[in-house]
Parts: C-alpha cells; sequence; structure tokens
C-alpha cells in the first residue's frame, strides 16, 4: 500500500468527531427526513432527499474530508450525485472521481464542481481510470454480496495506507449484509448514520489519536449552508 495523501493524517477520532457532528447537524434540522433549517431555506423550501440528500451520512462524508482533507476519494455508484457532491463540498483541494455506467447520473452533477470527475464505466473496468492510492473509498452501486465483494477486491489494492472505505446499505438485503462479516474489516456499521446501515472501514495503519487542527462544527455547519446556497444561486443563473 502506497502512503496516503491526507491534508491532515487521520486518526479514528476523527472519524468519531465527524460522525457526531453529522448526527447533531441532521438533528438541529427538527425532523429526519430534512436537510437543517438553514439549509432548506437557503434552497428555497421543501427539498427533494434524492437531489439535494437529507441524510447523516452525507453529512458525515462532509465532514470527514473537511476534517482530514484526502487528495483522492473514489465514488462507485454515482445516481444523482449527492455522495460526490457531499465529498467535494468538504475541501476543494479534494478530487473525487464517481463511477458509473449510466450517463445520465454524469449528466446531474451541476456545473461548477470543478473538483468532481464523472467516469462512465462499470466499476470493476474503472479501477484503473482513477488515480492511486485512494484515500477513501464509498461503495455503493450494484447491492448484491457478489458486486460488493468483487469491487472491493478490485480496489483494495490501489487504496491508502491509512484509507477509508465507506459502505452504504448493509442491511439493504440479507445478501449485501454478509459483506461486512466476511471482509471483516476494523470499523462499525451505523445505523444511525444510515437506517439502512453504513459501513466505515478503517483500512492500514490508523492510530486512535485526538483530533487535531479541527474546523469547528459551526464553520462546519456553515461550509454546508453557504455551499448550498451558492449552488442554488448558480443553478438560478444568478451567480454571474
Amino acid at each position: 500500500m502506497k502512503p496516503g495523501d491526507w491534508r491532515i493524517r487521520p486518526t479514528k477520532m476523527h472519524v468519531y468527531q465527524a460522525l457526531s457532528d453529522a448526527v447533531n447537524l441532521h438533528i438541529a434540522s427538527g425532523s429526519p427526513y430534512r436537510v437543517p433549517k438553514e439549509l432548506e431555506e437557503k434552497l428555497g423550501g421543501a427539498t427533494s432527499p434524492a437531489v439535494y440528500g437529507h441524510l447523516p451520512y452525507n453529512l458525515f462524508m462532509t465532514r470527514i474530508v473537511q476534517l482530514c482533507g484526502p487528495k483522492t476519494c473514489v465514488e462507485l455508484g454515482t445516481y444523482y450525485g449527492v455522495g460526490a457532491r457531499h465529498l467535494a463540498a468538504g475541501d476543494p483541494r479534494t478530487r473525487v472521481y464517481t463511477v458509473d455506467f449510466d450517463p445520465a447520473c454524469g449528466q446531474r452533477i451541476p456545473p461548477g464542481w470543478e473538483n468532481i470527475t464523472f467516469i462512465r464505466s462499470d466499476t470493476l473496468r474503472a479501477v484503473h481510470l482513477v488515480p492511486d492510492p485512494i484515500e477513501l473509498l464509498f461503495i455503493d452501486a450494484e447491492h448484491t454480496f457478489e458486486a460488493v465483494m468483487a469491487e472491493f477486491a478490485a480496489y483494495s489494492s490501489r487504496l491508502a495506507d491509512p484509507s477509508l472505505v465507506l459502505f452504504d446499505d448493509l442491511y439493504h438485503n440479507a445478501s449485501i449484509a454478509e459483506v461486512w462479516k466476511v471482509l471483516g474489516l476494523d470499523g462499525f456499521v451505523s445505523p444511525t448514520l444510515h437506517y439502512t446501515g453504513f459501513g466505515v472501514g478503517f483500512v492500514g495503519n490508523w492510530e486512535n489519536g485526538k483530533p487535531h487542527a479541527v474546523v469547528s462544527y459551526g464553520e462546519y455547519k456553515q461550509l454546508v449552508v453557504d455551499r448550498y446556497a451558492a449552488r442554488r444561486k448558480e443553478l438560478a443563473g444568478e451567480g454571474e
């Protein structure tokens, strides 16, 4: 494994802080089905979860990138690009590669996200289309045991030391639920980040440590609100 290129070397405590901050920000929204109130107002009223994301794991990904600044993130399964955008929002210096075979997925990512690269490809064929090492890998494509295991096997040789591997929907069905058991990764599965089970795996040498050079929770909350407000304005043609 190649050494990871993190702006701040991550510790497990950074990850736990990101989890706590994301859940707190989610609770502050006053509803489990809405983004934070300030953010919803900036977006202009009711929001679509599919388009903007409202679940804590999206906020968690923004926070971990903001805290530690991984150089390269790879998302397998783009859909609406919500995950990619939350990763990219954490730090403009982080490069996010999001992979999907459906070209419509790339078209759903609004212009202006300079640090997101959409790759139209089967996830397994794309393994050599992204640079290595990968500091953060987010697996959220085909929800079957065979597919997730194959993706992890294909990308594991390109992971950094240390690196973070995230899995969505581990409770989606009995098949994918076996993935976590078989892989036996150091880490945890959180139904709080996503009720369908969000897995956080530590790969390589992770120190327990204590967070350092931490961006405050208030700054984190403001970053999320401002980022969405700017995007809303640009999409409305007012960001000239």
